[in-house]
C-alpha cells in the first residue's frame, strides 16, 4: 500500500497491545494520533525517535494527543527502550507487519503469507482527530535535527485554531424536535419506573460470533424492554409520521425497519455513561444504519449529552421529546450524567436491504447475549396511521 497523503483517511485495523490482544484502532478518534514506525532492522533513526518521545512525554496525555509505537520486532522493546506509559503512550505489537504494510512502511504480502519478514521503514504518521492524515514523514539515519517536536508544535497550533473556530467539522447529526409529546414521554418513564431496568451491555465480535458483554468501565446504563405492544406501536407510529420524513429529507434515506424498543436510564448515582463506540461493527449489528436518541426528560439532568469525538468536543442534546439521529458508523459516546437521572428511548433504524443483511447474519448471533432484539417493520405503523 502507498503511504498516506495529506487528508487521506487512515485504514482501520485491529492489532495486539500489551493489555488488549484485539485493540480496535478506530476507537481512538477524537484527538490527534501519532504512529511511530520504529523500522526493521531498527537503526539509529529509531533510537532518536524514542529519545524525542521521552523528552516530549508531557505532550501525550490522551486528551490533547496520543502516541503509538509500531514495533515490528519483539526484541526492539528492550533494545530501544520502548515502554507503554499511560496516559498517552502505547505500542502495537506489529510482528506480522500488518500495520506497516497498510500504511506503506513495509511491502504488502499475499494472504497466503500473512507474516512479512521484509524491511520496515522508520517514520511517523500523524493523524487528526478524525484519523485522517496530517503528515507522513520517513526518518532517515543521520538526521540531527528534531523530527517529532515540530509536529507536536503543529498539533498545538491546530488545536488553538480549532478552539477559536468551534463550528468547524460539525458532525453530521440531525436534531428533530417534537417526536414524542410530553405525555407520551412521561408514559415511557412511568413504564420504566414500574418495571425497573436491567444492566445494559454492548456487542462484541468473539470467535466469529456477536456476543453481549458487561463492562462497567466502558458502559453504565440500565435498560427496560418495552413489552407492552400498545406502547411499542404508539412509538413506531410517531417515528413513522414525524421522524421518518425528516430522515428522508436530510439523508435521502427511507427507514422501513426498527430494531429494539427500550427505555434506557443513565443515573448520576451510578455515573451513567457509555464510552466511544460504533453501533454496527459486528456481524450481528452490521444491518444498523441510523441510531436514534429520543430524550424523555432533557431538562431534568446534567451531563449525559451525545458527543461525536471525530468531529470535535461539541455536545448534542435534543429537548424533551426530540430526537438526535446519526449514522451507526460514527464513533460516539454518551457523556457521564453528573446530576439527576436521564431517560431515553433508543431504537436503531434500517431498511429492507439491511433486513436481508440481518437475516443472513442471524446465524452469528449469540441468543443469550440479547442479540435477538425486538424487530418491527415501520410499514405496520404506516398502515395503522392511515386507518
Amino acid at each position: 500500500m502507498p503511504k498516506l497523503l495529506f487528508g487521506e483517511p487512515a485504514p482501520f485495523f485491529q492489532s495486539p497491545t500489551p493489555q488488549n490482544p484485539k485493540f480496535n484502532f478506530d476507537t481512538v478518534a477524537g484527538r490527534p494520533v501519532f504512529l511511530l514506525f520504529l523500522g526493521s532492522p531498527a537503526a539509529e533513526a529509531a533510537r532518536k525517535l524514542v529519545a524525542e518521545v521521552k523528552a516530549l512525554r508531557p505532550a501525550f496525555d490522551d486528551r490533547a494527543m496520543m502516541l503509538f509505537y509500531v514495533v515490528s520486532e519483539e526484541a526492539d522493546l528492550a533494545r530501544l527502550g520502548v515502554e507503554q506509559t499511560l496516559p498517552g503512550i502505547r505500542y502495537f505489537m506489529d510482528y506480522d507487519r500488518n500495520i506497516a504494510a497498510k500504511l506503506g512502511f513495509a511491502p504488502s504480502t499475499p494472504d497466503s503469507q500473512p507474516i512479512s519478514t521484509g524491511p520496515v521503514e522508520t517514520g511517523i504518521v500523524l493523524l487528526d482527530r478524525a484519523l485522517s492524515c496530517l503528515q507522513t514523514v520517513v526518518v532517515q539515519d543521520g538526521i540531527d535535527k528534531p523530527v517529532l517536536a515540530p509536529l507536536v508544535d503543529g498539533v498545538r497550533r491546530l488545536a488553538a485554531w480549532q478552539t477559536r473556530t468551534p463550528n468547524v467539522n460539525h458532525a453530521p447529526v440531525l436534531v428533530v424536535e417534537r417526536i414524542f409529546e410530553p405525555s407520551f414521554c412521561k408514559a415511557l418513564i412511568d413504564y420504566y419506573e414500574q418495571r425497573g431496568g436491567q444492566d445494559s451491555g454492548f456487542m462484541r465480535e468473539q470467535d466469529g460470533y456477536t456476543v453481549g458483554k458487561i463492562d462497567h468501565n466502558f458502559k453504565r446504563r440500565r435498560d427496560c424492554q418495552i413489552e407492552d405492544a400498545r406502547l411499542r406501536d404508539s412509538a413506531m407510529a410517531r417515528l413513522y409520521r414525524r421522524l421518518a420524513p425528516a430522515i428522508r429529507r436530510a439523508y435521502q434515506y427511507d427507514p422501513t425497519r426498527i430494531e429494539r424498543h427500550i427505555v434506557a436510564r443513565y443515573d448520576a448515582k451510578e455515573g451513567g455513561f457509555f464510552k466511544p463506540h460504533r453501533d454496527n461493527t459486528t456481524k450481528g449489528t452490521a444491518h444498523r444504519r441510523f441510531a436514534v436518541t429520543i430524550n424523555l426528560n432533557a431538562e431534568q439532568y446534567e451531563g449525559g449529552d451525545l458527543r461525536i469525538p471525530e468531529y470535535g468536543q461539541q455536545a448534542y442534546r435534543a429537548p424533551t421529546g426530540g430526537a438526535v439521529v446519526f449514522s451507526c458508523s460514527l464513533l460516539h459516546e454518551a457523556l457521564p450524567v453528573t446530576k439527576g437521572t436521564r431517560y431515553a428511548y433508543l431504537p436503531f433504524l434500517y431498511d429492507e436491504a439491511g433486513a436481508r443483511t440481518r437475516d443472513e447474519n442471524r446465524k452469528f448471533l449469540d441468543k443469550a447475549s440479547g442479540g435477538e432484539a425486538e424487530v418491527s417493520s415501520l410499514a405496520k405503523a404506516r398502515d395503522e396511521a392511515a386507518e
